[in-house]
């Protein structure tokens, strides 16, 4: 089976992340567009821990511990469409530590009768989130709704880490949770500046 390779480096490397009041805005749309609400908690979620779209799509209840998330595959296009593969883009496998506001969307979303196998984002059928087709459609949508100056969706993991380094967390804690290289971090974040 063969896998397509990404175009470069690009998303990684156009850093232009949303401002917390931006954030908070789209995350409110989507919340209440009657078309693309059921995206809420992944949209959100991506914000909230600055991880690959990929990663987000990819992840089962049985990667949610009492304290981390535990990201250990990716979902990626394949000749014979969408799948699950091992591993990250960058790393083999990362945790991301559970905070109370994460806490509180995952115990939100948690179904009653839990299958450790089940996705805990999915398209509205079900399936794998089609990040391009989300991309495409809800997230366009969404950004033109509420006003907020278009910027891909891969942004969200950009927004998190400058918001982490705002908050002065060190740049060697923020690799650790998103698998971006410290040095990368201490070049390019500190001199973006937010809308």
């Amino acid at each position: 089976m063969k896998i397509k390779t990404p175009k470069g480096a690009t998303e990684e490397q156009d850093i232009n992340p949303f401002g917390k009041e931006e954030r908070d805005l789209i995350i409110r749309t989507f919340a209440s567009d009657r078309h693309y609400n059921h995206y809420t908690h992944y949209v959100r979620f991506l914000f909230l821990t600055g991880c690959r779209p990929s990663e987000a799509i990819a992840l089962k209840w049985k990667n949610i511990t009492n304290s981390a998330v535990q990201f250990r595959e990716s979902v990626v296009v394949s000749e014979d469409g969408l799948i699950l593969k091992e591993g990250l883009k960058t790393q083999r496998k990362r945790d991301f530590p559970i905070n109370s506001e994460l806490q509180a969307m995952l115990n939100e979303i948690r179904p009653k009768e839990l299958n450790p196998e089940a996705l805990i984002f999915t398209s509205p059928k079900g399936k794998f989130i089609d990040h391009h087709n989300f991309y495409n459609r809800a997230w366009k949508s969404i950004l033109a709704k509420c006003s907020v100056p278009y910027r891909k969706s891969y942004q969200t993991r950009h927004t998190f880490i400058r918001l982490c380094v705002e908050s002065h967390i060190n740049s060697t804690a923020i690799d650790r949770w998103t698998g971006t290289p410290a040095k990368m971090i201490d070049n390019h974040y500190g001199a973006t500046t937010l809308y």
